[in-house]
C-alpha cells in the first residue's frame, strides 16, 4: 500500500529507515518471483523430458510391431525361398534376380531396362551325341512306286545330365627281382596321392570340399548321396577328408589372398561361428570367420579366415600391405585398417538403408516435402541403387 506525499515525515532519518524497508519488501519479492519462475522452468523441462521419452517409447512400441508383424522388404540375392521357387520362376518372378522396378533407370535422354530372357543356346563345348530318327522303311517309297529322297532335315537340342559317376582305381604295382643274383625285390614308388594314407583320390577329395564350401552341402547331406550311389561314406570319414587336406592346401589360400591384395576394392565383413573343442575356450563362447572378396575383375576370389578374435588387428593383419578401397559395414574393428596411408574407406549402403526404414516405420511426424525425413532418405538412397544398377547393367554390356 502506498503512502500519501503529504503524510511522508520530515525526519530525514525516519524517511531512510522507510526506503530501506520498502527495498527490502522489494528484494524479497523480486526473489519469491524468480524462485517461481525457476519452479516453473523446471516443469517445463521436466514435462519436456517426459515428452520425449513418451515419444522415444512410442518410436519403439511402432518399430517392435513392424518388425514383427509386418513384411519385410529386405531380401538379398541369394536368399530365395526353397519350396516355392519353381512356381515363382514359372509365374515371372525370379527370386534370385532383381525386379524390373529395382534395376529401371530413366534419365533425360536415355532408359535402360531389363527384357526377361528367353531360352538360351546350349554351350558349344558340350559334348554332342546324335540321335537320328528315320522313317519307318514302309514308309519310304512313295504311293506312286518311288523312293522317297531325303531334302533337308530338322534338329533340336535338348540337354542331358548324367548322375555323379564313382570309379575305383586300382593301383598295380608289379615286383621285380633277379634270379640269378637275388639282389633284392624292386617294386615302382606309388603317385602322389593328397593324403596318402586315406582311400580318396585328390579328385575325390576335391569333390567333397567343393561340394561344401561351393555349394552349400552339409557332410551328412554328402554321405547321404553317396550312399543312393552304393557305397557307405560316414561324414566323419568326410570330415578326415577336409580337415587332413587343410595343410596342403595352405600355398593356395596364400595365393588366393595375393590375388585379393591384387584388387582394387576388397569387401570384407566377420562372421561369428561356435568351434566345440577349441584349447582354452569355451564351447559356448564366439570365435569368428573374417571372409574377403576381391581381385581384379576378372579374376574375383573369396577367402575364409578364421580368428578367435573379431580384434581390429585381425584386418590389419590380414591387410597390411593393401593399397585401395574397403568396403565393409560400420563395425569400429575396420576403422584402424581404414586409417592407414593410400586406403579408401567405403561404408554399407544397406546397413545406412536399414537405419532410415527403422526410423521411418518409426515415426509418424518430422516431414519434409510431404514425406518423413526418414523416408526421403530413403528415396535417396533408391536413386542411388539405380544408378548403381545401371552401371551394372552398361558394364555387362560392353
Amino acid at each position: 500500500m502506498k503512502t500519501p506525499p503529504d503524510i511522508l515525515p520530515n525526519d530525514i532519518e525516519l524517511l531512510k529507515a522507510m526506503v530501506l524497508k520498502q527495498a527490502i519488501q522489494i528484494d524479497k519479492k523480486d526473489s519469491l518471483i524468480s524462485n517461481k519462475d525457476a519452479l516453473i522452468n523446471k516443469k517445463n523441462i521436466q514435462i519436456g523430458k517426459k515428452d520425449i521419452e513418451i515419444n522415444q517409447l512410442l518410436e519403439m512400441i511402432r518399430l517392435d510391431k513392424a518388425r514383427r508383424f509386418s513384411a519385410s522388404s529386405e531380401k538379398s540375392v541369394g536368399q530365395g525361398e526353397l519350396f516355392d521357387e519353381a512356381e515363382a520362376i514359372a509365374e515371372g518372378v525370379d527370386p534370385e534376380e532383381p525386379t524390373s522396378a529395382d534395376v529401371s533407370i530413366e534419365t533425360t535422354t536415355t532408359k535402360v531396362t531389363t527384357s526377361k530372357p528367353g531360352r538360351r543356346p546350349l554351350p558349344s563345348h558340350l559334348p554332342r551325341e546324335e540321335r537320328i530318327i528315320e522313317l519307318p522303311e514302309s514308309q519310304r517309297t512313295c504311293a506312286c512306286g518311288c523312293v522317297k529322297t531325303v531334302i533337308g532335315q530338322e534338329s533340336s537340342e535338348r540337354l542331358q545330365i548324367m548322375p555323379t559317376k564313382l570309379k575305383v582305381i586300382l593301383t598295380i604295382r608289379k615286383k621285380y627281382s633277379c634270379r640269378s643274383c637275388e639282389e633284392g625285390v624292386q617294386i615302382a614308388p606309388l603317385p602322389f596321392e593328397l593324403l596318402p594314407k586315406s582311400n580318396a583320390t585328390a579328385a575325390a577329395i576335391a569333390y567333397v570340399i567343393t561340394s561344401k564350401y561351393q555349394d552349400g552341402l552339409p557332410l551328412h547331406r554328402l554321405s547321404s548321396i553317396f550312399t543312393r550311389y552304393g557305397i557307405d561314406i560316414p561324414k566323419q570319414t568326410l570330415s578326415n577328408w577336409v580337415l587332413n587336406s587343410a595343410d596342403k592346401l595352405v600355398g593356395i589360400a596364400d595365393a588366393l589372398q595375393k590375388n585379393i591384395l591384387q584388387g582394387q576394392v576388397i569387401f570384407i565383413d566377420e562372421t561369428t561361428v561356435q568351434v566345440l573343442n577349441e584349447p582354452d575356450k569355451k564351447a559356448s563362447s564366439k570365435s569368428y570367420m573374417w571372409v574377403q572378396k576381391g581381385g581384379p575383375p576378372d579374376k574375383p576370389a573369396v577367402l575364409f579366415h578364421y580368428n578367435r578374435s573379431r580384434s581390429s588387428d585381425v584386418p590389419l593383419r590380414l591387410l597390411s600391405e593393401y593399397q585401395g578401397a574397403i568396403m565393409s559395414d560400420g563395425y569400429a574393428g575396420y576403422n584402424a585398417v581404414a586409417k592407414k596411408q593410400g586406403v579408401t574407406h567405403l561404408v554399407c549402403m544397406a546397413h545406412l538403408r536399414r537405419k532410415f526404414v527403422e526410423a521411418n516405420k518409426a515415426t509418424t511426424n518430422k516431414k519434409t516435402k510431404g514425406i518423413s525425413r526418414a523416408q526421403y532418405m530413403v528415396n535417396m538412397l533408391k536413386k542411388l541403387y539405380a544408378i548403381e544398377a545401371k552401371s551394372k547393367i552398361l558394364f555387362v554390356d560392353e
